[in-house]
């Protein structure tokens, strides 16, 4: 449906099946018995030792820009003077690109440790395909640790958290 198309939503609570009809479309699908759905998975509880708060614009920009490069996207956190700078590094064979967020730049910084993880820019860009526009987005990062990526939806609302783990490079 368009932005500006009338959607009529139904539910045969007998047939447990969803009706939705827009224009000349109708779509009918079968729900799915919520007991039939396994659990959410447990988080493990990962003492991160980096948090940085960006706008997703900026976010997909990295990954966008990362992506012309490479297939591989690298989060850096550096302490400096104790100033955190965030850094989005993609170096394919002959080209590099950096993308540094320091200050302003950044919603909030909690940046204490040098650290950097890899990580590929297709999960990357699944993950930050559903991040509305203009939101803050939480990013907990180590060395060598899981990604977690964490934000408001639904006027904050509803919090949602990915988490990726990362590529394990070999020096």
């Amino acid at each position: 449906a368009n932005s500006d198309d009338l959607v009529e939503f139904g539910l045969d609570m007998e047939t447990r099946h969803l009706r939705l009809r827009y224009r000349t479309v109708e779509h009918k699908m079968a729900l799915i018995d919520p007991d039939s759905i396994r659990q959410e998975p447990e988080m493990t509880d990962l003492e991160l030792p980096n948090y940085a708060e960006i706008f997703s614009d900026d976010l997909q920009e990295a990954r966008k820009n990362v992506a012309l490069v490479t297939d591989h996207l690298w989060i850096r956190g550096d302490d400096v003077a104790g100033e955190g700078e965030l850094r989005f590094v993609g170096e394919g064979d002959t080209d590099r690109t950096i993308l540094s967020y320091v200050g302003d730049d950044l919603e909030r910084d909690d940046i204490h440790e040098d650290t950097e993880s890899c990580f590929s820019v297709d999960y990357i860009a699944d993950m930050d395909k559903p991040i509305p526009s203009g939101v803050v987005v939480g990013i907990e990062f180590g060395d060598e640790f899981p990604m977690i990526l964490s934000w408001g939806a639904f006027e904050e609302t509803l919090d949602v958290t990915y988490s990726l783990a990362p590529r394990i490079t070999s020096e």
